[in-house]
């Protein structure tokens, strides 16, 4: 259906019963991806759980989502801190890239961790790094674009339509969607393309914590890569989490995936690839730890 904006839109008290009786299965909301921008300029832990909804609802490549739970890894991350920090103590800096990071939360919590000992250099990559916003008609429509530049979502006008059609019964939507894709997408596609100033707007995927670290510490890097290719520097410590897994790909790009991260890794460094299945509680549920 339309909801016509009454917070739903951008923060505040709204927003905050809207999740909140979307965790009691009592409705759904929609949320523009335009809140990331704000967020990026301004987070605070309160902006926790908008930020995990926004996330989650940004459907990658193949099914994968945006995570922002923290935590997930703590007991691992103290482990590897120990075990590397015996095995590799002559590496200095330590090199570590963490592939496919999501929102790079995680990544952020294993460089605090290993930073504590050890002088280190870690780099947060993921192919789905980015947003872009585009604005036109005076900011009267928005609309967001993936790292592929296709458009996911519109918002304008104090309404959010996703991509996906829309049932019959809600004629009202179907006819303003198709406004949108005659009009206002090809529209922002163009304004896309020629990166005309001021009405697109990139908006960063990773964690807004995560980014003002590699703003002010030179040692911590985000970049957009693909993990099915080999990295173009190879680091002592190569770690992909919840994301080389069937769920997410054939075999056959699962093998490419693990050739590609293995492949990113100094001789004599460590590949770790593992997964917390249920995500619900941070346990490791199968874990490969080994010596390239």
């Amino acid at each position: 259906m339309i909801l016509w904006k009454q917070g739903v839109l951008c923060r505040g008290e709204f927003a905050q019963y809207a999740l909140r009786k979307e965790a009691a299965h009592a409705g759904w909301w929609p949320f523009s991806y335009c809140i990331l921008r704000e967020l990026e300029r301004d987070f605070t832990p309160e902006d926790e759980p908008l930020l995990e909804r926004l996330y989650q609802s940004l459907a990658a490549g193949s099914g994968i989502y945006k995570i922002t739970r923290r935590s997930r890894f703590t007991a691992f991350d103290k482990e590897l801190a120990l075990r590397v920090g015996s095995a590799i103590s002559d590496a200095t800096p330590l090199t570590v890239h963490d592939m496919g990071a999501s929102s790079a939360i995680t990544s952020l919590e294993l460089y605090q961790q290993l930073s504590t000992a050890l002088h280190v250099e870690m780099i947060a990559s993921d192919y789905y790094d980015q947003l872009s916003l585009v604005e036109l008609n005076n900011r009267r429509w928005t609309v967001a674009f993936d790292s592929h530049g296709e458009p996911i979502q519109v918002t304008g006008c104090g309404t959010v339509f996703s991509q996906r059609p829309y049932a019959w019964r809600y004629l009202l939507n179907r006819i303003v969607q198709w406004y949108v894709n005659r009009r206002v997408i090809p529209r922002s596609r163009s304004i896309l393309a020629s990166v005309e100033e001021g009405a697109v707007h990139p908006v960063a995927l990773f964690h807004p914590e995560a980014v003002a670290l590699a703003q002010r510490d030179s040692g911590f890097q985000l970049l957009r890569h693909d993990m099915f290719q080999p990295f173009s520097t190879p680091s002592h410590v190569v770690r992909a989490m919840n994301v080389v897994t069937p769920l997410h790909f054939s075999p056959e790009q699962t093998i490419q995936a693990i050739r590609a991260c293995a492949a990113s890794v100094i001789p004599g460094g460590w590949l770790i690839l593992g997964r917390s299945v249920d995500e619900e509680d941070g346990r490791l549920n199968g874990l490969f730890w080994g010596k390239v």
